[in-house]
């Protein structure tokens, strides 16, 4: 009975075991094929939160979100600008808040890191936000290069992705100097002020004062017609300008805006059948356009400025590295073509002839030491001399024909004008 027992005890735990198996080895067998159908998903899931920086215990994102890193400023003028970055958004979904890490190296040395900035909000997509730039003491004397990455909520760089870092050296200039346009100016008779400019300058800011009168001349591009210049963004203007015998019309001017290479104005002129064209000051309506002229280009180093009163001008000028310099120009107005007025100490000096086309002359009422300088428009000095006596002669025979800046100076005085050799 036992063995009985035991037999068929045995029978039936064999059939109910090699059932089992046979359940687990079909599950296993279906547990087998869903891991091969779910690899990849589960592959792909992970590349999405490796590329994102995240953790997972981190803020998981569903889908791959494309950065890219852009030198904005590279380029920084000593104590004025600072280096910046772009992110922009190329697709995907971003992180609730993104920032960058800077580090530098000085000299060809190890990267060191120097900041973390973080950015307020992020860009739209395919479009590009500037930070704010890097704040550092840098020494003009040394050279730099920069690495940047990407900074996400967890404190991880991501470094898998090219565009989630960037690399580039930084270039210090130093700005320019304040009395870069000279003392103040004396604006002759032919109400022209020359504008000697380091070649670097590609831009300057004239800031007129309110209902500032201007000439028809304002600025002239030595020679280079506005109108012979590309034009992309252009409104136009009406203006009214009138004579001193009171003959008014009306005009246009055409100022371009935003990234034209100039801004300025094409002059359509007067009606000589109505009025007389001698002189023509421009008086503008819109009070705002008065304020402000800039001119972009490198075609010289030399402008002109012409107004019709004395007064105060602000300026700013920018170069093409991004160096500035501003002053308040001074201006007054006398009558010095042919002679220069030392009220002060009640003499004259006369100057002729001018323009000239072999030598000029200058002569003083009163004879003392005075020191002639005479420069070329790049503010090289091109001849230099003394003179203790009441007159002195210059001979320009070898000299180009064109503008040049006479300066003379005594003890007491010193003045500034334009000589023309043609």
């Amino acid at each position: 009975m036992q063995f009985r027992y035991l037999r068929h005890s045995f029978f039936f735990c064999s059939k109910n075991c090699f059932v089992g198996i046979d359940y687990s080895a079909k599950i296993m067998k279906l547990a087998f094929r869903l891991i091969i159908i779910l690899c990849p998903f589960l592959a792909q899931a992970q590349n999405y939160d490796q590329a994102e920086g995240f953790s997972r215990s981190g803020n998981i994102k569903s889908s791959h979100p494309d950065f890219e890193l852009l030198p904005h400023r590279s380029n920084i003028c000593y104590g004025e600008s600072e280096p910046a970055v772009s992110l922009c958004n190329r697709g995907g979904s971003f992180p609730d808040s993104i920032g960058i890490v800077w580090s530098l190296s000085e000299n060809g040395g190890s990267f060191v890191v120097i900041d973390t900035l973080y950015y307020d909000s992020l860009p739209a997509y395919n479009s590009c936000l500037t930070d704010r730039g890097l704040s550092h003491p840098f020494d003009s004397s040394k050279s730099y290069n920069a690495f940047v990455q990407l900074y996400y909520p967890d404190g991880s760089i991501d470094s898998n992705q090219t565009n989630d870092s960037l690399s580039f050296s930084i270039q210090i200039f130093q700005p320019l100097p304040d009395d870069v346009l000279g003392p103040d100016t004396i604006l002759c008779d032919t109400n022209r002020y020359e504008l000697l400019l380091p070649p670097s300058v590609s831009n300057f800011i004239w800031g007129f004062p309110f209902n500032t009168t201007l000439t028809k001349s304002l600025i002239v591009f030595d020679g280079v017609s506005v109108a012979s210049k590309p034009f992309y963004n252009y409104q136009w203007r009406n203006v009214q300008y009138s004579n001193q015998g009171g003959c008014e019309n009306r005009d246009t001017v055409l100022v371009l805006f935003g990234n034209a290479k100039y801004l300025g104005y094409a002059w359509n002129g007067p009606d000589t059948n109505i009025c007389d064209t001698a002189s023509w000051p421009i008086t503008y309506e819109l009070p705002w356009f008065a304020k402000k002229w800039l001119w972009n280009g490198n075609d010289s180093v030399s402008q002109f400025l012409q107004m019709m009163d004395s007064g105060s001008l602000s300026l700013l000028i920018t170069d093409s590295l991004g160096c500035s310099a501003s002053t308040q120009l001074r201006v007054r107005k006398i009558t010095c073509a042919t002679e220069i007025s030392e009220a002060a100490y009640g003499e004259k000096t006369l100057l002729y002839p001018n323009p000239s086309t072999g030598s000029v002359e200058l002569q003083w009422s009163l004879a003392k030491q005075r020191e002639l300088s005479l420069y070329d428009l790049q503010g090289r000095e091109i001849l230099h001399l003394q003179s203790s006596g009441p007159a002195v002669q210059l001979d320009l025979q070898h000299f180009s024909s064109g503008n040049y800046i006479l300066e003379v100076r005594s003890k007491d005085v010193m003045e500034r004008f334009k000589l023309v050799v043609e």
